[in-house]
């Protein structure tokens, strides 16, 4: 049997419910809430290690001798900016982040010089191509031990790849007695010679 009382009671619940609900706040400006609530990711070690949590991404970039905005760099000839009147770059600081990446940057670009590894199933592979066929890349795809099922043109770039790495190619063939000695010796120059080329380019880039 259902009471007078029920639907009161019934009707009071859903009154509660409707003040609970959470009301659009008009006057809240929502980007800069959105803004607050993200946190600065910083990838680079060496920014992490100098970055001033308690003060703004502008204000630490402009410690740190970076522009926040690029469209925002004025030529050397006008007025200095706000930050750089005030004095908020350290310049010791500045000198020391900087010269950290430069190092980090030229230690990746001498990595990318280096040919890729090779596996030592990949080295003995090629070796045996190479004994086997000589340069006949259709041969060597024919051959039964092609296990990698590779063209004649993929097989010729993995032996350019291995011929061209200096931690490959001569060391091991000299070791088994497949590279005369005269030879070895010849192809060592022309490595050394196109490593001091390599290097001297890459110097000549970082002082323009």
């Amino acid at each position: 049997m259902r009471h007078h009382g029920d639907s009161d009671f019934a009707r009071m619940g859903v009154r509660q419910r409707k003040k609970m609900r959470k009301q659009f706040r008009y006057e809240t400006n929502r980007k800069r809430e959105f803004n607050k609530g993200k946190k600065t990711k910083i990838d680079i070690e060496v920014i992490r290690k100098v970055w001033d949590k308690s003060k703004s991404t502008h204000t630490n970039m402009a410690q740190l001798g970076l522009e926040y905005k690029l469209n925002k760099i004025m030529p050397p000839n006008e007025m200095e900016t706000d930050v750089q009147k005030k004095d908020i770059v350290d310049e010791g600081k500045q000198k020391a982040v900087v010269e950290t990446l430069e190092g980090q940057v030229k230690n990746q670009v001498a990595k990318t010089k280096l040919p890729p590894r090779l596996t030592h199933s990949q080295r003995s592979y090629i070796r045996y191509m190479m004994q086997r066929h000589g340069t006949n890349y259709y041969a060597m795809s024919k051959d039964p031990k092609n296990y990698y099922q590779d063209t004649p043109k993929q097989l010729e770039a993995k032996i350019k790849s291995y011929m061209d790495n200096p931690r490959y190619y001569i060391p091991e063939m000299r070791k088994k007695g497949l590279l005369p000695a005269k030879l070895a010796e010849k192809k060592q120059k022309v490595q050394d010679k196109k490593k001091k080329a390599q290097k001297k380019k890459f110097n000549s880039k970082k002082k323009s």
